[in-house]
C-alpha cells in the first residue's frame, strides 16, 4: 500500500466503525525478520538466529478485513453470523495488482463482502448499500457500537 493510501484506509476504518455491525482491522502483508538482537544501533539491527516472520494473510489480501454480522435464512432466524469483509482501499492513482484482484475475486465468490473502494462513501455503500450512517436494518447492528471506543476489544 501506498503512502497515499493510509490516510484513506483510516477514513474508512473510521466510518465503517461508525455504522455498526461491521468489524474490521488493518492488514499488513509483509515478511520481517525475528531473532536474538545482538547489536542496534540508529540504523542497524543484528540478529542471532535469524528467522522469517510473515505478517498478515497473505500476499494479495486487502487493507481492511474482517467480518459483517448480518441475519440469515427463514429456517435459522435468530442466528447471527460473521460475514467476511475484505477492503482494498486504492488511491486515486493506484492500480489493482493481479494478486489483489484474484483475492476479491475468490472472497466474492466465497459468499464475502467488500471489493475495491477509492474513498470512505464508496466503502459505506459496498457494504451497507446506502450512504446513511446508520445500518439499513435495525438488526444488523452490534448491541450498541457506538460506545465500543476500544479497538483492541476483539
Amino acid at each position: 500500500m501506498g503512502s497515499q493510501e493510509t490516510p484513506l484506509v483510516q477514513l474508512i476504518r473510521l466510518r465503517i466503525g461508525a455504522a455498526g455491525g461491521v468489524r474490521v482491522f488493518r492488514n499488513n502483508v509483509g515478511t520481517g525478520w525475528v531473532g536474538e538482537v545482538a547489536a542496534h544501533d540508529r540504523d542497524r539491527i543484528v540478529l542471532l538466529n535469524p528467522r522469517p516472520l510473515q505478517a498478515g494473510l497473505c500476499k494479495g489480501s486487502p487493507d481492511l478485513v474482517g467480518w459483517m454480522t448480518v441475519t440469515i435464512t427463514p429456517e435459522m432466524v435468530g442466528l447471527r453470523i460473521a460475514q467476511f469483509v475484505g477492503l482494498e482501499a486504492k488511491g486515486p492513482t493506484a492500480r489493482v495488482r493481479p494478486e489483489q484482484q484474484n483475492f476479491i475475486d475468490h472472497m466474492l465468490a466465497a459468499g464475502g463482502r467488500g471489493g475495491i473502494v477509492y474513498s470512505p462513501e464508496q466503502a459505506h455503500v459496498l457494504l451497507f448499500g446506502t450512504t446513511r450512517s446508520t445500518p439499513i436494518s435495525k438488526d444488523n447492528h452490534l448491541d450498541d457500537p457506538s460506545t465500543d471506543t476500544d479497538p483492541e476489544r476483539f
